[in-house]
């Protein structure tokens, strides 16, 4: 009888709530203990990519990314929440997609890359002779 649960990685449903529970957490830290919004964001972007390594889902990265450029956009760089659109928000929210894409492919992807065997080659095989027939005598 099967539970219907996986065994190996938590559900995404699960790991898109983790990601956000990690996010605000780090914004918190983050406003009282880094000064100016250069470092917060820098310091935000390394947090969702060491979340998308462990979370191993590329979605649920994203999803994380997402979620901690909107924190940080709204908290961290202006101030009460207030989201904005200029060039160097479109410039934040691209380094958080491509910390949560490089780290979700990190451990998703590329650990399993590596460990995987080689393709297979088929190389074709000449008919043999048997072998009274190759050696001289």
């Amino acid at each position: 009888m099967s539970s219907g649960v996986r065994v190996g990685r938590p559900p995404a449903g699960l790991l898109v709530a983790g990601g956000f529970a990690v996010t605000v957490l780090a914004c918190a830290v983050v406003a009282a203990a880094v000064p100016g919004a250069p470092a917060r964001v820098w310091v935000m972007a390394a947090v969702v990519t060491v979340f998308a390594a462990r979370a191993r889902d590329v979605p649920a990265a994203l999803v994380t990314a997402l979620t901690a450029w909107c924190f940080t956009t709204g908290f961290l760089a202006n101030a009460l929440g207030t989201l904005t659109f200029g060039r160097s928000d479109l410039v934040r929210l691209g380094v958080f997609a491509a910390g949560g894409l490089a780290g979700g492919l990190a451990g998703a992807g590329l650990p399993r890359l590596l460990a995987a065997p080689p393709p297979a080659v088929r190389v074709p095989v000449q008919e043999e002779l048997p072998v009274s027939e190759q050696m001289p005598q």
